[in-house]
């Protein structure tokens, strides 16, 4: 077995990080955490650790659970604005159509 021990974890860090930007890009981060975690075959959480080290958090799309959004109250333009690209314009729309 090789030695390993000289590959720390910010290396790892950073060898996900292209991973996931390799995944992403060509998708225009049109992608979920838990899509990257489950296609990269990785923790959720690793993913969110290298994203963040990155500042990616704010690229990925939006989940929408269906246990927190009612789909029968919520029109057309409601459920478009929450698949969205996070940005402030949306998560202030998002707020104020939740309300």
């Amino acid at each position: 077995m090789k030695d390993r021990s000289h590959i720390t974890p910010a290396i790892r860090r950073e060898a996900l990080a292209f991973r996931i930007w390799a995944f992403c890009k060509p998708l225009d981060w049109n992608v979920t955490l838990d899509q990257v975690s489950s296609e990269l075959d990785v923790h959720r959480n690793s993913v969110i650790a290298a994203a963040k080290s990155k500042g990616w958090l704010g690229l990925f799309r939006r989940q929408c659970l269906d246990s927190y959004v009612e789909k029968d109250r919520l029109g057309p333009e409601r459920l478009r604005i929450l698949d969205a690209p996070a940005d402030s314009e949306t998560d202030s729309a998002i707020i104020q159509s939740l309300s």
